[in-house]
């Protein structure tokens, strides 16, 4: 607040205006906002309405598709300013708290206008982007077993999942070389950085329960971590002949046989099928026995 001489005998309130944060941005409006979360105007969709509302001149067209449109235009460069450029890869820092953030607001980007979604994963698909998945996947090795392994995954590890995975990426023809460098990254040298990761995302999806009050959230998780694998194999022919992935594959279709009850009913078709792939790239049946996939899993997290 400024200063004001007239004091007391002032005709105007001298109190700071407790609506001011839900004033609209104008430039945001107009996809000109460069301040992003340090905006002292509100961003939110609602706010922006009622500015266009009070205001339709302030942008070109009033219409909730191009208000939509320009939304997504904002959010996508406000985005990718947490990518690093090629000259910064080597120098950038973690984005630590930052993380479930950027990934959930991936998700979203990817679940819009195709020209965005293109954007988005030719971004993930770079070099900086790869950098951006290489630290996730770094934190989700480090915590393995960890008790904020479960947040982790809800927060991070699924929106991401759900991204190199949604509709809008896994059809699209021409992301098909962007989405496989960004399942090669996962996949790693002679596959073993793919085995690491989807071991702690087994682990996780063995403790959790699928006939309870929480069964719809474990199914997502089981549901999207199966879709996530099972591109993982159909873009890399290489690992169809992994044993390690092969002994995944069959942990996964433990996960049904122990719950078998529930995972028969409906809502669980979607994650059959992805299983039913699986079988079938990896010739699966009980080769290996469960017994062999446990003491596997065990060994393989002995040394932590």
């Amino acid at each position: 607040m400024g200063i004001c001489n007239i004091g007391a005998q002032c005709i105007y309130a001298h109190v700071k205006d407790q609506n001011f944060k839900r004033k609209g941005s104008t430039h945001h409006a107009q996809g000109r906002c460069k301040r992003g979360d340090k905006c002292k105007y509100s961003h939110l969709e609602k706010d922006i309405r009622e500015l266009n509302l009070i205001s339709p001149s302030i942008t070109n067209d009033n219409s909730l598709e191009a208000y939509s449109a320009t939304t997504s235009e904002v959010n996508f460069r406000e985005w990718r300013y947490q990518i690093p450029g090629p000259d910064r890869v080597a120098t950038a820092r973690p984005l630590g708290i930052a993380t479930p953030r950027f990934w959930q607001d991936a998700l979203k980007l990817v679940s819009g206008d195709a020209g965005i979604v293109q954007e988005t994963i030719t971004l993930l698909a770079s070099n900086g982007g790869c950098a951006r998945i290489l630290e996730l996947v770094g934190q989700i090795l480090h915590l393995g077993s960890d008790l904020r392994f479960p947040r982790i995954f809800n927060m991070q590890i699924l929106p991401f999942f759900k991204t190199i995975t949604h509709t809008n990426v896994t059809t699209s023809v021409i992301l098909v070389s962007r989405l496989m460098t960004i399942y090669n990254i996962l996949y790693g040298p002679d596959g073993e950085r793919a085995v690491s990761l989807f071991a702690v995302v087994v682990q996780y999806l063995q403790t959790l329960t699928f006939n309870n009050g929480r069964a719809f959230s474990s199914l997502e998780a089981l549901e999207m971590s199966l879709a996530a694998f099972g591109k993982l194999v159909e873009v890399n022919t290489l690992a169809q002949v992994h044993d390690g992935l092969k002994l995944i594959a069959e942990s996964l279709e433990l996960i049904f046989e122990d719950n078998a009850e529930a995972t028969a009913s409906v809502a669980f078709q979607p994650a059959r099928r992805h299983l039913r792939r699986l079988q079938q790239r990896f010739c699966l049946g009980h080769a290996f026995g469960a017994m062999q996939g446990i003491e596997w899993f065990n060994n393989l997290h002995a040394d932590e």
